[in-house]
C-alpha cells in the first residue's frame, strides 16, 4: 500500500510476530499494509491463518473486558478500544455481544464522548483513525499529516474547511487511486462521494458541467 516491496527479513518478521500472537490487523497496521496483503504474505510463507475469535487472538480479562464495556458506553469506538488493548476490533466486539451491549455504528462516537473526551481518548482516536486509513486507502500517518498541512485543512476539490473527525459532509475523507490504490488528496465527505457517483471519471464530469452550463437559468 506504500508503494515498497516488503523484504524477504520483513515477511519473515510478519510471519514470526503473527505465530506468536499479534493479529493481522496490528501486522497490517505496524507495516502499513491491507489485511489482504498481510494474509497473502502469510500464506505464502505456509503459515496458517487463524479463524477470527480463535485461541491465536489476544483475549482481555475480566477486569479489562468490563473497563471496555464502560467506555464503549461512554463514547469509545471499537477501533480505540482495540488500540488501547493491543487486540483486534474483533476481539473487542466479541467481549461487547458477550455482555450484552447494543452496538453503535462503526467508528462513530456519541456526542458527550466527542465534546468531552480526555486527551488519551483523543489519542485513541487519531490512532485509530491513522489505522483505518493505512489499511483501507493506503494513506500513511505522514502522507495525511502533510497533506493536511498543506492543503491547510481545505477541500483539493471546492476549497472549503474540513472537519478531521467524523462522517459529516465537511469531515475529511481521504482519496486515492482506485486502480493504482496511490492517495491522491484529501476532499471533503460529499466531494469524495460525487466523484463515486461519476465513476472517478474526467470526461463524464466534464458532460456533467457542459449539461450544467447548458440548462443555466436566464
Amino acid at each position: 500500500m506504500n508503494g515498497r516491496p516488503v523484504t524477504t527479513e520483513e515477511q519473515v518478521t510478519i510471519s514470526n510476530e503473527y505465530l506468536g500472537g499479534s493479529s493481522i490487523e496490528s501486522l497490517a497496521d505496524k507495516f502499513h499494509r491491507s489485511t489482504q496483503f498481510v494474509r497473502k504474505i502469510l500464506r505464502r510463507r505456509g503459515v496458517a491463518i487463524r479463524r477470527p475469535g480463535s485461541g491465536g487472538q489476544r483475549k482481555l480479562g475480566a477486569e479489562q473486558q468490563h473497563a471496555a464495556v464502560q467506555e464503549y458506553r461512554d463514547g469509545m469506538t471499537l477501533e480505540m478500544l482495540a488500540e488501547k488493548y493491543q487486540c483486534s476490533p474483533g476481539t473487542v466486539r466479541n467481549v461487547l455481544s458477550d455482555h450484552g451491549v447494543e452496538m453503535r455504528d462503526t467508528g462513530r462516537m456519541s456526542k458527550d464522548a466527542q465534546n468531552g473526551c480526555s486527551d488519551v481518548d483523543s489519542i485513541y482516536r487519531q490512532r485509530a483513525r491513522a489505522r483505518l486509513r493505512a489499511r483501507k486507502f493506503g494513506w500513511t500517518p505522514e502522507q495525511f499529516d502533510i497533506a493536511w498541512a498543506a492543503q491547510q485543512g481545505r477541500c483539493a476539490i471546492h476549497g472549503g474547511p474540513m472537519k478531521n473527525y467524523g462522517r459529516y459532509g465537511d469531515s475529511v475523507a481521504v482519496d486515492h487511486d482506485h486502480i493504482t490504490g496511490r492517495p491522491r488528496a484529501l476532499v471533503c465527505n460529499l466531494c469524495n462521494r460525487g466523484l463515486g457517483c461519476f465513476k472517478d471519471s474526467p470526461a463524464f464530469l466534464r458532460k456533467a458541467a457542459s449539461y450544467l452550463e447548458a440548462h443555466l437559468g436566464p
